[in-house]
C-alpha cells in the first residue's frame, strides 16, 4: 500500500482509492474498519437528526433526568440537562471531524493516539463496557417484562422476588436467540429500522405520561419541588447543578468516543456539526422534560422519587401503563439485540479470530453482560450514577479526551490515512504502540476510579479523568514519544 492510493475530493476529505481495496486487505483493514468512499457518505442533516432522536429517546435519558428530581427544582434540572446535553454535542463534533474527513471508523482514529496495535486496547476497553450497557438492558428488559406479569397478575413474584430473575433469564435467552437466529448484517440493519420506528412509539408514551401528570397531579406542584437544594445556597447549589449537568456527559461517554462509527457517513462537516448541535440538546431536553415531570409526580403522589419508569409504570398498574411496558419491552430488546449484542459478539470475536467465532462472542457478551450483576445499579439513584455512569465516565472517558487531544493538538487536524491501514507507517512506530496514549489513558483511567471510589467526588470524576488523558498525552506526545519514535514523519507535531 502506498500513499498515492489517496484520493481527495473538492472540500478537502479524504478516501483510499479503489485500487487499494481491489488489490485485497492487510490484517490491519476490513470492509468494517476501511475508510468509506465518497458515494456512501451520502447521510443528509435529516438522517443526522434523526439518528440521535432515536439514541437520545431511552430509558437510561429518562432515568437520568428523573434522578436530578431529588438534586435540584424543576426548572434547574432541565437547564442542568440542557447544558450536559450541550456538552455531549460539542465533544461529539471535535471527535467527529476526523470521521467526516477521512470517512473511518473509531478503531481507525483511534490507531493514531494508540498506535495500530495499541488500539486493541482501546477497543478492548470499550467492548467490556459495552458488555456493560448490555447487562444494564438486561435488567430493564427484565423489569418490564416483570411489571407486565405483575399488573396482568398480581399473584406474581413481585420486586426481588423470584419472578425478575425468571425475567432476566427468559429476556437474555430471547436476545441472544435473535443475536444468533439471523445473518448479522441484515439483523443490525433491520434493528436499526426498527429503532427510527420507536421514535414515535417513545412520543405517544412521553404523552401519555405528562397527560397524566396534569390530570392526575398538576405541574405546580411539581415545580415547587427544589429536591437536595432546598435549604441550600451558594457554592453548594452550583456544586449540586454542575454534578447534574455532567450526568448526560457520563450518560453519552461511549457515543462520544465512538461517534465515528455513524457519523463518518455524514457528507460534510457542516452537516455533522449543524446535525449534532442541533439535535443533541433539543432531542435531551424534550426527554428530560417527561423524565423529571414523571419522576416530580411520583414524589408528590407516593412521597418518593420513582426515578425509573419501570417503577413508576408498574406502581400506577393501569392497562395502559402495562402497554408502556410492553413497549419499552420491544425497544430494549432491539436496541440491545442491535447496538450491544450483535457489535459485542463481533468485537470479543475481533480479539481472535482464530479461535473465537462471532457467534461466540455474542455468547461471550451476554455473559460478561451479566458477570456485571447490573440489578446492582438499580437499588437507588446514586448506585447507578456511582456504581455504572461514573465508571463509564472514568474509563471511557479519558479514552475520548486522548482522541481530541491528539487529533486537534498533537496531529493539528492532519492524519495520514494510508497509515492508518500500514504496518510501515508512523502509526506502526515503537512496535505498533503509541505509548504516550496508552500510559495517558492507564493514569486518567486510576485517577478518575480512584476519586469515584475513594473520594466520593462525583462531580470531580469526569473532569479529573479528562484533564489528566488530555494533559497527559498532550506531554508525553510533546516530549517524548513524537520526537522519539515519529519525528521522522511528523516534525510539525513539536
Amino acid at each position: 500500500m502506498t500513499r498515492d492510493m489517496v484520493e481527495v475530493s473538492g472540500d478537502g476529505r479524504e478516501a483510499l482509492r479503489p485500487e487499494y481495496l481491489s488489490e485485497g486487505t492487510t490484517r490491519l483493514s476490513n470492509k468494517d474498519i476501511i475508510s468509506a468512499d465518497f458515494a456512501t457518505r451520502n447521510w443528509s442533516i435529516g438522517a443526522v437528526i434523526f439518528t440521535w432522536i432515536a439514541i437520545v429517546w431511552c430509558v437510561p435519558t429518562w432515568m437520568v433526568a428523573g434522578g436530578v428530581v431529588g438534586m435540584l427544582s424543576w426548572s434547574q434540572g432541565l437547564l442542568a440537562m440542557f447544558l450536559g446535553s450541550l456538552m455531549v454535542a460539542v465533544f461529539s463534533v471535535l471527535n467527529g471531524y476526523p470521521a467526516i474527513k477521512y470517512g473511518i471508523p473509531m478503531a481507525a482514529v483511534a490507531r493514531s493516539a494508540f498506535g495500530i496495535y495499541g488500539a486493541r486496547l482501546a477497543g478492548f476497553v470499550r467492548s467490556v463496557m459495552a458488555c456493560g450497557w448490555c447487562g444494564v438492558e438486561f435488567w430493564i428488559g427484565a423489569t418490564s417484562l416483570n411489571g407486565i406479569l405483575i399488573i396482568l397478575f398480581p399473584g406474581w413474584w413481585g420486586d426481588f422476588g423470584a419472578g425478575v430473575w425468571i425475567m432476566y433469564v427468559v429476556f437474555g435467552a430471547l436476545n441472544v436467540g435473535l443475536a444468533l437466529g439471523a445473518h448479522p448484517a441484515k439483523s443490525l440493519r433491520l434493528y436499526r429500522l426498527f429503532n427510527y420506528a420507536t421514535v414515535p412509539i417513545m412520543i405517544v408514551i412521553g404523552i401519555a405520561i405528562l397527560i397524566w401528570v396534569g390530570t392526575n397531579v398538576g405541574f405546580a406542584p411539581i415545580m415547587e419541588l427544589e429536591g437536595e437544594a432546598s435549604g441550600k445556597t451558594g457554592l453548594a447549589v452550583m456544586a449540586l447543578f454542575a454534578t447534574a449537568a455532567l450526568f448526560p456527559l457520563l450518560e453519552f461517554t461511549d457515543m462520544v468516543y465512538g461517534i465515528s462509527d455513524i457519523i463518518r457517513y455524514a457528507k460534510s462537516q457542516k452537516i455533522q456539526v449543524l446535525g449534532q448541535l442541533i439535535s443533541i440538546p433539543i432531542a435531551y431536553v424534550t426527554f428530560a422534560v417527561i423524565g423529571l415531570s414523571a419522576a416530580g409526580a411520583s414524589k408528590v403522589m407516593y412521597g418518593e422519587i420513582l426515578w425509573n419508569p419501570i417503577d413508576l409504570l408498574t406502581r400506577l398498574g393501569t392497562w395502559w401503563a402495562a402497554v408502556g411496558l410492553l413497549m419499552f419491552f420491544l425497544i430494549t430488546l432491539s436496541t440491545n439485540v442491535g447496538i450491544n449484542l450483535i457489535p459485542g459478539g463481533f468485537n470479543i470475536s475481533n480479539i481472535s479470530p482464530q479461535h473465537i467465532s462471532w457467534r461466540m462472542g455474542v455468547v461471550a457478551t451476554a455473559a460478561v453482560a451479566t458477570l456485571w450483576m447490573p440489578w446492582r445499579f438499580f437499588g437507588s439513584y446514586g448506585d447507578y450514577v456511582v456504581h455504572w455512569l461514573e465508571v463509564l465516565g472514568a474509563t471511557i472517558g479519558p479514552l475520548a479526551f486522548i482522541l481530541i487531544c491528539d487529533f486537534w493538538v498533537v496531529r493539528k487536524r492532519k492524519l495520514y490515512l494510508y497509515d492508518l491501514y500500514a504496518e510501515d507507517g508512523i502509526y506502526s512506530a515503537a512496535g505498533g504502540y503509541n505509548w504516550a496514549g496508552i500510559i495517558s489513558f492507564l493514569v486518567a483511567a486510576g485517577t478518575a476510579l480512584y476519586v469515584n471510589y475513594v473520594t466520593g467526588e462525583m462531580l470531580l470524576v469526569l473532569p479529573a479523568g479528562g484533564v489528566v488523558a488530555f494533559f497527559g498525552y498532550r506531554l508525553l506526545a510533546k516530549f517524548w514519544f513524537v520526537p522519539t519514535y515519529q519525528k521522522e514523519w511528523s516534525p510539525s507535531v513539536l
